[in-house]
């Protein structure tokens, strides 16, 4: 059988407990991809940070970003998972009243600037 698709975590799956990615995956990967099958990396991690270890490895997947939030082709979205304005307002105040704001990840100024002037910063 022939296959079409290789579909990977990073995380504790394709990166070793101190992020790198060894020697013995980078040659798979690479192996995978001269054979014409298509890599497809799922992860929690952000477009950017994918980038920069596919860029490094020499290898160009198709991304499952941000738990499925975001997809990138070629370094082109494919797919977008986002909240309006009026939702994200509604989120960053709900999580500064709770006072539990861990992480959130923006890809767009306005938002961005949205966000600052209800932490009530300058930018």
């Amino acid at each position: 059988m022939k296959y079409k698709l290789l579909c990977i975590d990073v995380d504790g799956t394709l990166a070793c407990d101190d992020k790198s990615i060894s020697r013995q995956n980078i040659e798979a990967l690479k192996k995978a991809d001269k054979a014409g099958i298509r890599i497809a990396i799922a992860s929690g991690r952000t477009p950017n940070s994918l980038n920069e270890i596919f860029k490094q490895i020499g290898v160009s997947p198709l991304l499952i970003c941000l738990n499925g939030a975001y997809l990138e082709d070629d370094g082109k979205a494919i797919l977008k998972h986002t909240l309006t304005k009026e939702q994200l307002e509604k989120l960053i105040k709900l999580l500064l009243k709770i006072k539990h704001m861990q992480h959130l990840v923006l890809h767009n100024s306005q938002f961005e600037i949205m966000m600052f002037q209800i932490l009530g910063k300058n930018k």
